[in-house]
């Protein structure tokens, strides 16, 4: 494949908890990638090397909860009423 027709991301919490970067096809919908779910691998790498080596230390990322799932019932249980 060329590199045009890749698509390499990473996850983020909650869909995964650990690192690991996946390459499709720019065609397929793979399940993840959608905005709050995914981020893009050269956007990783360009805020480390290019705005600062702890970008992700100090940045804060918002995330997708589906309803219904453990991580979402677990926050309602802590959260009613705030």
């Amino acid at each position: 494949l060329a590199e045009d027709q890749l698509r390499v991301y990473v996850h983020y919490q909650p869909s995964y908890y650990h690192f690991h970067v996946h390459f499709t096809h720019v065609k397929y919908e793979a399940p993840g990638t959608l905005i709050g779910q995914s981020h893009l691998l050269d956007d990783v790498i360009d805020n480390i090397s290019s705005i600062d080596p702890l970008y992700y230390q100090r940045k804060t990322l918002s995330f997708v909860v589906k309803e219904g799932t453990p991580l979402w019932t677990e926050y309602r249980a802590r959260n009613q009423g705030t």
